[in-house]
């Protein structure tokens, strides 16, 4: 199936869906990736349903994309379906402390809604950029405390049919939840403690501030490397000289070695960027014998 044929789903497996060509440079934080591809985005749950199964019984190629904080793009056309899931979820419901979550809500507001309501606990996690659904699959931290602890249950589809799971505390580890192979979430149900909502609002504005303070300016991805058990990435990778290395228009940051901005308004390539990747990695295990291991999804 070619790209073109990609934005031409059939009218009763589209319904109401808006379908778009997109770059994945514009979609992207980091801004890398000059290829092009579909992007559809379902108003309803039901319209999603009908996609999912034919891209499964079509055994098509298929991505979702929330925010773009953690997505490398690609130099290349991709031939399959890629979801945005914002317009079917992005609802938030409440029963007392149990919040039921689209996967495509932003998790600082849902940290600024649940504090309204007087509950809480997870503002050290405000600052993460993504949308809760890829917070989830993986198990983002920060600050020592992490998602998955939270999650009570997952809905979504899964080869086209509805699926639900009840995760136990060995289903989450260190940026990573042990979700099945091509799982789609539509919802996340979390149990949130209860708080005071000034001293929550507080926590929020403090841990956003605190990002503020250390997050380098320019366009990227959030931290390349996840950290080695007992080890900070971003010292390793600064104790191999990895500041200010660059390939063309991307660069390892001055202020944090586990970090790449895009300079200039021009796109990123992919290929360069995996070159700079590659690089920081090939110093780190030549020095220190350790192989680090990206946060980022690649397309």
């Amino acid at each position: 199936m070619t790209l073109d044929r990609i934005g031409q789903l059939p009218i009763e497996v589209q319904g109401d869906a808006e379908v778009r060509r997109c770059r994945w440079a514009d979609v992207t934080t980091l801004g890398v990736g000059a290829g092009q591809f579909y992007r559809i985005s379902p108003n309803t749950l039901l319209d999603l349903k009908n996609i999912l199964q034919f891209i499964y019984n079509k055994q098509l190629n298929y991505i979702v994309i929330g925010a773009g904080s953690n997505l490398i793009g690609s130099d290349e056309d991709f031939d399959g379906v890629v979801l945005d899931l914002r317009k079917c979820c992005g609802e938030i419901r409440q029963d007392g402390g149990i919040f039921t979550v689209g996967s495509a809500v932003p998790l600082l507001r849902l940290a600024k809604y649940a504090a309204e309501q007087g509950y809480g606990g997870i503002s050290k996690l405000c600052g993460i950029p993504g949308l809760l659904g890829g917070v989830v699959t993986m198990n983002a931290g920060a600050l020592g405390q992490e998602i998955g602890p939270s999650v009570q249950e997952l809905h979504g589809f899964l080869e086209g049919r509805e699926w639900s799971w009840q995760p136990t505390a060995s289903d989450w580890e260190y940026r990573r939840c042990h979700l099945p192979s091509g799982v789609v979430l539509t919802e996340i149900v979390l149990k949130l403690q209860e708080v005071s909502t000034a001293e929550e609002n507080e926590l929020i504005l403090s841990e956003l501030n605190r990002r503020s303070r250390v997050t380098p300016r320019g366009r990227s991805a959030g931290s390349v490397f996840r950290n080695p058990p007992g080890q900070f990435a971003g010292a390793l990778l600064e104790q191999c000289g990895c500041k200010g290395l660059s390939v063309n228009n991307l660069r390892v940051s001055e202020q944090h070695a586990n970090w790449i901005v895009k300079e200039g308004d021009e796109p990123g390539r992919a290929v360069d960027c995996r070159q700079l990747v590659e690089e920081m990695r090939r110093r780190v295990q030549k020095q220190f014998g350790i192989t680090l291991e990206t946060e980022w999804r690649w397309v």
